[in-house]
C-alpha cells in the first residue's frame, strides 16, 4: 500500500499552496503577524518542493534545508504577534501547528529509513538474483553472460529521487556500455508502471519486477515496523524496499553496494563509473597475466 505516499505529498503540497495564497491575499488587505508567519512558513516549504522537482542533483546528498528554521521563526512571529494583538489569531496558530505536523510527518515517515539490520549484501559474495520477471512476464536469469552488472533497487515512479538517479545514469549509459556493463532496474511495481518508466526515462536497461519484494526481503532491504501508529491503525503494513545499488563483476561477484539511509539520497553515478572502470582495468590486467603465463 505504499502507493498512498504520493497522495500524502499531494495533500501536503496543496494545503501548503492554498495557505500560501490565502495569507498573501490577506496581507494585501491588511498587514498582520498571522498572515506574515503563514506566508514565511508555506513559502519555505513550497520552495523546498519546487527545488526538489527542478534540481538535477537532488538524489546525491541531503541539502541543509532551512525549512524547519523557517517554521520555527514563522511560528514565533504568529504566537508573539497573537500575544500583543487584540484580534483573534487562533486560526493562524492552528495552521502553524498543522504545518509542523505535516513537515515532521514528511521527515519521519516519508524520508527517514530505519537503521539497517540483517543486510545480506557482502562484498566478495556471489549475487544471483532469483524470482525476478521482466516486463514481458518472462523469468529472468543472468545465465553467466560474462558482463559486469549494475542492479538498482527502485522504489517506484512516484519517487522523484529514484527517477533523478536514473536520469543521471542515462547521461553515462554509453560509457557504461563501452565497459561491457549492463544496467538492471528492479522494483515491485507493476509491469505497466515499469514500461511507463522505461518510456519516460529512456534509459537503456533491463527492467525487472520483484513481486512482493521477495528478493529485497532476502537481501534485508525492507523497512519493517517503520510507520507511525496512525498509519498502522489504517493497516498500512506493506514492506517498502530501501533504495540500493549493487555492482557485480563478470563473475557475478559483488564489488560495490550502496544503501540509501534517506529517501532523499542515492548513490552517485560517478562512484558507479569508477567501479566500472576499475573492473575494466582489472579485467585487462588479468588477461595480460594469462598471456604471460601462456
Amino acid at each position: 500500500m505504499h502507493y498512498l505516499k504520493p497522495y500524502f505529498i499531494h495533500v501536503f503540497f496543496v494545503f501548503t499552496l492554498v495557505s500560501f495564497l490565502i495569507s498573501a491575499y490577506s496581507l494585501l488587505n491588511i498587514v498582520n503577524t498571522g498572515s506574515l508567519g503563514i506566508l514565511i512558513a508555506t513559502g519555505s516549504i513550497l520552495f523546498f518542493f519546487i527545488r526538489n522537482h527542478l534540481a538535477k542533483d537532488i538524489h546525491l546528498k541531503r541539502f541543509d534545508n532551512i525549512v524547519i528554521y523557517a517554521l520555527f521563526f514563522s511560528s514565533a512571529v504568529i504566537f508573539i504577534g497573537a500575544f500583543f494583538s487584540q484580534t483573534d489569531q487562533s486560526s493562524y496558530m492552528f495552521s502553524s501547528i498543522l504545518l509542523f505536523v505535516f513537515w515532521f510527518f514528511y521527515e519521519l515517515w516519508y524520508c527517514q529509513y530505519p537503521a539497517f539490520k540483517n543486510i545480506q549484501i557482502k562484498l566478495g559474495a556471489q549475487f544471483s538474483p532469483l524470482g525476478l520477471i521482466d516486463i514481458q512476464g518472462n523469468h529472468f536469469s543472468i545465465n553467466q553472460a560474462k558482463h559486469c552488472s549494475i542492479f538498482i533497487f527502485y522504489n517506484g515512479n512516484w519517487n522523484q529521487f529514484c527517477r533523478s538517479q536514473l536520469q543521471e545514469l542515462k547521461q553515462y549509459q554509453q560509457t557504461i556500455k563501452q565497459h561491457n556493463t549492463r544496467i538492471f532496474v528492479i522494483s515491485s511495481q507493476s509491469p505497466d508502471k515499469m514500461m511507463q518508466l522505461e518510456g519516460s526515462i529512456g534509459l537503456e536497461a533491463t527492467y525487472l519486477i520483484d513481486k512482493n519484494n521477495q528478493l529485497a526481503q532476502q537481501l534485508g532491504l525492507i523497512q519493517h515496523k517503520s510507520y507511525p501508529i496512525l498509519i498502522k491503525l489504517l493497516n498500512f503494513t506493506t514492506p517498502i524496499c530501501i533504495p540500493a545499488v549493487i555492482v557485480t563483476d563478470i563473475d557475478d561477484t559483488i564489488i560495490y553496494s550502496h544503501l540509501s539511509g534517506s529517501l532523499r539520497t542515492r548513490a552517485a553515478c560517478k562512484e558507479l563509473l569508477e567501479k566500472v572502470e576499475q573492473m575494466k582495468v582489472n579485467d585487462y590486467a588479468n588477461k595480460q597475466t594469462t598471456v604471460l603465463m601462456d
